[in-house]
């Protein structure tokens, strides 16, 4: 009978990505609905939606470990997108009343990357120097970049910096964003940026 080997450093990341999500959770239902109601961060708890969620959630960590044994590059990449992406959709879907088509557009998103993460397509690649890489990265993100200064300057509101007045900002960045600003910022955040310090 052949032995299932777990991946004890994914298995702990993995049991962290769970304690973060409970911290969250606390967090949300404590702090965030009270200071950030205004912003539309309000405490309507669905009990339904809160056991629905966790079902999901449960079969998104099962996905992982089973990701893991496939590919621990791919399953490393879910644990990230699953930080910054399920478990903050997760907690709003159950303790905000959220949409239920909004939800089960993360679970949709992770689904294809679960199916056709695996597949394996031979595509001729091009041997570059990864220094030569990097920098091509750290370039391209800096052409990104041109249109939101081009939009905003050098504006920067110092109380950001400190965590204070973030929605406020953010209500006046999403006004004052053109439609190209819009796209290139999209890249940057969920793209770019994080590639770079993947990479890095």
């Amino acid at each position: 009978m052949k032995k299932l080997t777990i991946n004890k450093d994914f298995a702990i990341s993995v049991i962290i990505l769970i304690a973060i999500d409970i911290v969250l959770e606390v967090y949300y239902a404590v702090f965030i609905t009270d200071i950030y109601e205004y912003s539309g961060f309000i405490l309507d708890f669905n009990l339904i939606k809160y056991f629905e969620a966790k079902i999901w959630f449960i079969i998104y960590i099962l996905t992982l470990f089973f990701l893991n044994k496939r590919s621990q590059f791919i399953s490393s990449i879910s644990v990230f997108l699953g930080l910054f992406i399920f478990i903050p959709g997760h907690i709003i879907y159950s303790y905000s009343n959220g949409l239920r088509i909004t939800f089960y557009s993360i679970i949709t998103f992770f689904a294809f990357v679960t199916t056709f993460s695996s597949l394996r397509i031979k595509i001729k690649t091009i041997n570059v120097n990864n220094t030569v890489k990097y920098y091509i990265l750290i370039i391209f993100s800096l052409l990104l970049l041109i249109p939101i200064l081009l939009d905003f300057k050098l504006n920067i509101n110092p109380k950001v910096l400190l965590l204070r007045d973030i929605y406020g900002v953010r209500a006046v960045f999403k006004q004052n964003l053109s439609f190209i600003s819009s796209y290139t910022f999209w890249w940057l955040v969920k793209v770019t940026i994080p590639v770079i310090f993947m990479y890095s």
